[in-house]
């Protein structure tokens, strides 16, 4: 199951991801410890980070962790908006929240 709005996605493959713009999504991780405290209460806190940044974000779901057990993140948009974007995520997770 995919939990989607119009910008943030949670779930197994990322619905945003075209042929068109594959070259164009920005790949980081986050650990899952923290995947609650990025996404939020019904996806408040992602879709917030979303619109700030104008981006389009897709967070894996906790069954596709990677062996360190961190979250994949892909962030879809200019340079400009993806790093504007992993910067919003990071310091969320280094503030603890």
């Amino acid at each position: 199951m995919q939990a989607r709005s119009n910008n943030v996605a949670i779930g197994q493959a990322n619905p945003f991801e075209t042929v068109a713009n594959s070259g164009l999504i920005h790949r980081f991780t986050i650990p899952d410890r923290c995947a609650g405290t990025v996404i939020g209460r019904n996806q408040e806190t992602i879709k917030g980070i979303a619109h700030k940044s104008n981006t389009k974000i897709f967070v894996a779901s906790r069954n596709r962790l990677d062996a360190e057990g961190e979250r994949q993140v892909e962030v879809i948009g200019s340079t400009v908006e993806q790093k504007i974007a992993e910067s919003l995520i990071m310091e969320m997770i280094e503030g603890g929240g």
